[in-house]
């Protein structure tokens, strides 16, 4: 094994024994702390020794725990008003011990040093439970004698909004003494609060109540001395949230048997009970998000469940108005429901419904300027991925060009749900660890994929494809394809048989536009049984690719469609025709998804041949153009990876690069706009095997020989066919 392939197999082997070794995942070792909560925690005094912290482990930890810029708070690069509220947290509970002086120093210089430029980013558009926490830490701290003084409307526009927040939460009592956070957000939340340390841990100093006491003692034994910003968490919602960051990140070939225990667990809850609708507002958004995210990956494990439990909302018009008035609070719900919605079944008109009702809530954020979005650490790239998941199908997005989509923006997404409560597993040393291993992993691929490559390329040589005339030269069109799509490492005699079947169905079509006869072209017609294989990736090319097949005078469905319809135009027959495909599409799902005969490797090579033609179609005929294809195919094989740094700048991966002697295909240099909306095989891609003999500059002669309906999914009983005996190869 090479050296990148051993640090692969030894990352994966280390994260299995950190992260999964057991069938009980340690949630809470993978939620990221809270500085904000463990600050509170260690302000408590011990009952015993009031002059002596309660909890020193917590307060040690925020000693241990502040960033080199002075703030405390995710190091993503890029500070949040998240972390101003964090680090008055911080130098209030090393001030209330007397400890950590230079600290504190740091900490009040970055408050005073960054926070009109904070505030200045939220375009005055404060999240409330930022208004509440703000004005009433930075009273706490001139009360512990700290000298945190501002001259900027933009603060005194915080201080306004509390007020404005407490009048109408008659919050502030008949004094008008105001209570400071967390007290006031007890009443705030009502009881959602009652999962935040940080508001456990003020009730306890302020009631001295010895039920506080052993909800605190329970927190730091379960979650030790940096605790989450929730307590207790929802275990089914992080073994959701791994799930996805693994599989967003293109890790999932290693981890089968753990994320197939996971989901287990998971089904096993999802089904278990009809969880009412949260009548709490402030729970819906995670709800939604919760219900909406599992569906999605037990459906695409193949696992039989129903749409309704995160599709009810629409049945209630309060739900749908509050959603509507407040749609920023559910950006991240509504994400996940329209994701969910990529894998409709037919007749599922509830998904139908949330699909175009999330619809139209995303893309009102995608009508705001970026500066606008109120961003804590969790929603840093969300309007980046509301605009891709919107304006790329699903079908059309290449899993390859995903994962390095996300190992680059660090767009592994937490719910966030417009206040400070939320489960992040962003910056824990469990999420550098699989980052890593990300990084390895797709370099690896991209190593394995060049090589696969020059076999490609010495193959169509010896086979004398490259010198017909007549043949468009798409070998690495063809394996950009299939990599991109089957992009398991495992994979690699599965990729070079599809994509030689790929390349020399491509010849075999150019063949007949210029030299095959009728009866050739029947002969070869009916041995593959070309209609029965084929509907759905004819309709994609047919609309695609009218306007050539016209100028060529060949025939087209759309074509033939208007000559059938004279009274419809271009766009009506295509969209005749788009609803076809639609209807056909969501069949398809089902028989790809669902549990049946086929084997399951048979029918994700199925789906992924979908994806591949739908990806060559999505918005134009991208598979003969020369050009449109060229920088997605540099990122899938040859450009390195470029990683952003915690400075927020992007670092290309040189190191690696040298260590592994990684060179650009000339013929490949960077063009064009990279978006990989577009994917396109030939007319007959995937559909059988032939070869071609060439005997000096005689006349070709073609032999077909059809892989017996392999891909075919009227195909039920399990075919062996000694080219895929390899055990790291699929067995169809």
């Amino acid at each position: 094994m090479d050296l990148q392939g051993s640090s692969v197999k030894n990352l994966v082997t280390k994260v299995k024994q950190d992260l999964l070794a057991s069938s009980q995942v340690d949630v809470y070792g993978l939620v990221t702390p809270s500085p904000y909560d463990t600050a509170w925690l260690s302000m408590v005094s011990n009952p015993q020794h009031s002059d002596q912290p309660l909890f020193q482990g917590c307060l040690d930890w925020v000693l241990q725990h502040q960033n080199r810029g002075g703030f405390w708070g995710e190091n993503i690069g890029h500070p949040t008003i998240e972390c101003l509220t964090s680090t008055l947290a911080c130098i209030v509970a090393l001030t209330t011990w007397n400890v950590g002086h230079d600290a504190i120093q740091k900490g009040l210089a970055f408050i005073h040093g960054n926070t009109e430029r904070l505030l200045e980013e939220q375009n005055g558009s404060f999240p409330e439970w930022f208004a509440i926490v703000f004005p009433a830490m930075i009273e706490l701290a001139e009360n512990k004698g700290l000298h945190v003084y501002f001259c900027n409307e933009l603060v005194e526009q915080v201080f306004l909004k509390r007020q404005e927040i407490l009048q109408t939460c008659r919050l502030v009592s008949g004094s008008g003494e105001q209570q400071h956070y967390p007290a006031l957000m007890l009443k705030y939340l009502e009881d959602g609060l009652i999962q935040s340390p940080s508001a456990i841990a003020y009730a306890f100093m302020k009631t001295g109540n010895k039920e506080f006491l052993v909800k605190l003692n329970s927190i730091v034994q379960t979650c030790g001395y940096g605790v989450p910003a929730v307590y207790p968490l929802d275990e089914d919602l992080v073994k959701i949230l791994l799930i996805n960051q693994i599989e967003t990140l293109g890790l999932a070939e290693h981890f089968t048997e753990e994320i197939t225990s996971l989901l287990g667990q998971v089904y096993r809850s999802y089904i278990s009970c009809e969880e009412p609708m949260s009548m709490a507002k402030h729970a819906l958004p995670l709800q939604l998000y919760k219900h909406s995210l599992a569906f999605r990956l037990l459906r695409l494990h193949g696992y039989r469940v129903s749409p309704r439990k995160f599709c009810r909302f629409l049945e209630d018009e309060d739900i749908v108005t509050y959603i509507e008035e407040h749609h920023e609070l559910f950006l991240s719900a509504m994400y996940n429901v329209y994701r969910a919605t990529d894998v409709t079944f037919t007749r599922e008109n509830q998904l139908e419904d949330a699909r175009a009702f999330s619809r139209r809530i995303l893309e009102k954020e995608t009508k705001k300027d970026c500066t606008n979005l109120v961003r804590p650490i969790s929603m840093t790239n969300l309007q980046g991925q509301i605009k891709h998941e919107l304006s790329i199908p699903w079908l059309a997005r290449l899993d390859h060009l995903e994962h390095r989509r996300c190992i680059e923006r660090k767009e592994t997404l937490s719910p966030w749900t417009g206040n400070s409560l939320s489960y992040r597993l962003s910056s824990c040393e469990s999420n550098a660890m699989l980052v890593q291993l990300a990084i390895e992993n797709y370099t690896l691929r991209q190593s394995i994929f060049r090589n696969e490559l020059k076999e490609l390329e010495r193959w169509s040589k010896e086979m004398g494809l490259a010198d017909m005339g007549f043949a468009r030269q798409k070998t690495t069109y063809c394996h950009f394809a299939v990599a991109s799509t089957a992009s398991n490492s495992s994979l690699s005699d599965v990729r070079l048989a599809v994509v030689k079947s790929a390349i020399l169905v491509t010849v075999t079509d150019d063949f007949f536009d210029t030299e095959g006869s009728m009866d050739e072209l029947e002969a070869l017609a009916n041995a593959v049984n070309r209609n029965s294989l084929m509907l759905l990736t004819r309709l994609l090319n047919e609309i695609r690719s009218y306007q050539k097949e016209q100028e060529e005078g060949k025939p087209n469905l759309v074509l033939l469609y208007m000559k059938e319809n004279p009274n419809l135009g271009v766009e009506e027959s295509i969209a005749i025709i788009q609803k076809t495909l639609d209807e056909k599409k969501t069949e398809f799902l089902e028989l790809a998804l669902s549990s049946n005969e086929m084997p399951e490797a048979c029918k994700q090579l199925h789906l992924q041949c979908l994806k591949a033609f739908q990806m060559f179609f999505n918005s134009t005929n991208a598979f003969d153009s020369p050009t449109e294809l060229l920088a997605d195919i540099n990122k899938a094989i040859f450009d390195p990876l470029r990683v952003e740094d915690v400075q927020g700048t992007f670092m290309p991966l040189n190191s690696l690069q040298n260590t592994l002697g990684l060179k650009k295909d000339k013929s490949l240099a960077s063009h064009g706009k990279s978006h990989y909306s577009s994917f396109k095989p030939c007319n007959g891609f995937f559909k059988s095997t032939c070869a071609i003999k060439v005997q000096g500059n005689s006349r070709k002669h073609l032999v077909t020989k059809p892989y017996s309906r392999i891909l075919s999914l009227e195909m039920r009983n399990p075919t062996i066919y000694k080219t895929f005996s390899k055990p790291k190869a699929y067995i169809y």
